[in-house]
Order: C-alpha cells, then structure tokens, then sequence
C-alpha cells in the first residue's frame, strides 16, 4: 500500500550552476505547485561553486524533493542525460533554475497527458520577465512568448516548446537522448527528432509559467547569441 502512495506521475529535473541567487525562490515556487504531491523534483548540483545546497538541504525534508551533486559539471545536455536516468516516472520534464512555474503548470501539462494516452509531449504558453525572481502573482509583464501550436513545420521556424514542456520518459527509449555535442541546441534536435519519427505533440493555450531573460544568459550577450542562432540554424538545416 505504502508503494502505492508513493508512486508520482512526473519527474521533473533541474541542473543546478550558479543559482544561488534563484534557488530559496525556486524551491518555494516548486512547493506551491498544486501537483507537488504526484511529483518527484530532480536537483543535480553540477559541481556548482554557489553552495546552494545550504538553502536546498532545509528543503530535503519533502522526500519528492531529490539532491546530488556531482564532482564535476558535465554540461547542460550531459547534466540533462543524467537527469533523464535519474527519473523513472512515467511523464517528465526540465525546470530552469532562474524560470517560475504558475501554481497549476504542472497539473495542467500533466493532465493533458493523462487525458490523452497517444501524446508524447505537451507545452504551454509563457510569459517573459525581465526580473529575477518575478512571481506569477506579482508579474506585471504582459508579453507572452511567441511559442506556436505544434507541427513539425512550426518546430522548424520557431523555438517551441521552449523552456517548460512535459514529456513521456519514453521518447529517449524511442529516439535517443539530447546530443551531448550540442552547446544550446540539443532540445531543439531532439523536439524535431522525436517529432520526425512520429511523436505525437500538443501545444495547451495556457498561461503555465514566466520565462525569465536572464541579462547574465548566451541569448543576451552578442558573442554567444551568434553562436547559439548558427547551431540552431544548423540543427533545423539538418531536417528540412
């Protein structure tokens, strides 16, 4: 019986660098979700020189809430691989450090899911805040990210399903996992992978989280921009 009430529906992972700044508001927003109870939280701490594990280990109480840290940063896509194999849920997804989540994102993906057996991958609308550690229920932003409803064509012209999709684990048994050579492009090789090779996904016309443009980020300094617009573009080359 115990087993039982344990089992969570979704995993969701974040790999943790120099966050400490985002993590004490992070972990709030991760305990305010209305599908806290059915999720399993993934922390993997890439030997980050932040010590956030100060204000993470007060967190560890909740036995959904998972930490490890590694000895050495391995790179996001790697990081992310790791995730994956960490989590064993059905449904999965990554959360950004410095992104917030409205309270029902969670829920409302994950029931998406749950309503329709045959989808791979659902993502929801997003809006963007130009404040660290903006809240939903204080944002004031009215810009929303231009994600599009799903098709493969729209994957190939625009950067849906951004930074908050939930996904079956499934599809890394199916296609693969993200490409490790990639330094930002690998979700967008892997969206148009799976897609490619018919997975099925749906974009939900919610509101589900504020996506945060982090001055401090590669979209917002001019040399690491050209580099991540010339790997995307070289990805997209790649399906066309």
């Amino acid at each position: 019986m115990a087993n039982r009430e344990q089992k969570k529906h979704v995993g969701i992972f974040c790999s943790l660098y120099k966050g400490s700044i985002f993590i004490e508001e992070y972990l709030k927003n991760i305990v305010s979700q209305t599908f806290f109870n059915k999720t399993n939280f993934y922390i993997l701490d890439c030997a980050s020189p932040d010590n956030e594990y100060q204000v993470i280990e007060k967190y560890l109480s909740h036995k959904n809430i998972k930490y490890k840290r590694l000895q050495k940063d391995p790179g996001l896509y790697s990081a992310w691989n790791i995730c994956v194999d960490w989590a064993q849920e059905e449904y999965i997804g990554n959360w950004n450090v410095d992104d917030r989540k409205t309270p029902w994102s969670i829920e409302v993906l994950v029931k998406a899911l749950l309503k329709d057996k045959s989808l791979d991958l659902v993502y929801g609308q997003t809006l963007v805040t130009n404040k660290a550690n903006d809240c939903w229920d204080k944002c004031k932003s009215k810009q929303i990210y231009p994600c599009l409803p799903h098709s493969f064509e729209n994957l190939l012209k625009n950067n849906s399903p951004h930074c908050m999709p939930i996904w079956k684990r499934g599809l890394h048994n199916r296609f693969g996992y993200f490409n490790e050579d990639y330094k930002t492009a690998s979700d967008t090789d892997m969206w148009l992978r799976a897609c490619k090779g018919g997975a099925k996904m749906k974009f939900i016309n919610e509101v589900v989280g504020l996506y945060y443009e982090n001055p401090n980020g590669r979209s917002t300094n001019a040399e690491t921009l050209k580099e991540m617009i010339n790997e995307v573009s070289k990805v997209r080359s790649l399906y066309r």
